[in-house]
């Protein structure tokens, strides 16, 4: 298993101020605003235990009731049954 530390260098960008009021930023004359404006926004959630960033996300198929019984373990356990699952398969890698 992967002990070192992870650190992200803290991204303390400069901010500029434009001292354009509200009312005159137009979005609508932004060359692709209208992909902007009719999409929504969808944000990562944070990190959970266990989980890093390097982390991919996958989709594969498991029967309903080995998934069910896995969820209602994650439940007891008091876990999310996606990290219950990656957990019971990091442990069977490391075998």
């Amino acid at each position: 298993m992967h002990t070192e530390e992870l650190t992200i260098p803290d991204l303390d960008l400069p901010f500029v101020d434009l001292d354009i009021p509200e009312q005159e930023l137009v979005l609508e004359e932004l060359p692709g605003t209208e992909v902007l404006l009719s999409s929504r926004v969808v944000l990562s959630p944070p990190l959970t235990i266990n989980q890093t960033l390097f982390s991919e996300r996958i989709c594969i198929r498991i029967n309903r009731s080995v998934l069910s019984t896995l969820k209602k373990q994650a439940a007891e356990q008091g876990v999310r049954y996606q990290t219950f699952i990656n957990l019971l398969l990091a442990q069977h890698a490391a075998l």
